[in-house]
């Protein structure tokens, strides 16, 4: 007799799939992030992910190790966390919720990119310096490496730092093929 899928058994089998994909070091806080993202502090229970996401952003403003989970977490969580990141870049309490918010938008990757470079059209300069940060991360598409240069030109000082810091980190070849 074979037994019916539980959500426990697809949830394991998941789990166990992400972790084989991953190096050692990364394997134990990913796997500390999915739970951190899927279930609540005080229950293993899934939860609604959108319940989920307000509450990791709230913890972005906690100092230590918890903001940098809830970053990680959010970033697990992936694609359904942009629209509410990019709120939190522009509307955030601080500057420190607003520039893990940026890091996890940069760890989703693609998924944030038109969000992100919308953002950069923005009158705050805050909000674009922190979408210039997330887009560093992101940094292989062509049209982000085109949006940061573009920021260099940008009417805020801060803005631009970031724009600069963003190209330093990028490896060699892929300037120079920008400025041919």
């Amino acid at each position: 007799m074979v037994k019916p899928i539980t959500f426990e058994l697809y949830y394991s089998f998941n789990v166990v799939s992400v972790i084989n994909r991953l190096e050692y070091p990364v394997k134990i806080e990913t796997l500390k992030a999915h739970h951190i993202a899927t279930t609540t502090r005080w229950s293993n229970q899934p939860v609604n992910v959108e319940q989920r996401i307000e509450e990791l952003i709230k913890e972005l403003g906690k100092p230590g190790r918890e903001a940098l989970q809830a970053s990680t977490a959010l970033s697990e969580i992936g694609a359904l966390a942009v629209m509410q990141l990019v709120r939190t870049i522009k509307e955030g309490d601080d500057d420190y919720t607003r520039k893990l918010a940026a890091l996890s938008l940069g760890r989703i990757g693609k998924p944030a990119i038109d969000p992100l470079l919308e953002t950069l059209e923005s009158r705050d300069p805050d909000d674009r310096r922190y979408a210039v940060e997330a887009l560093s991360h992101i940094r292989s598409e062509p049209r982000v490496l085109g949006a940061i240069f573009q920021a260099r030109k940008d009417s805020d000082e801060q803005v631009r730092q970031a724009a600069w810091r963003a190209l330093e980190r990028l490896p060699a070849h892929h300037m120079e093929k920008r400025m041919a």
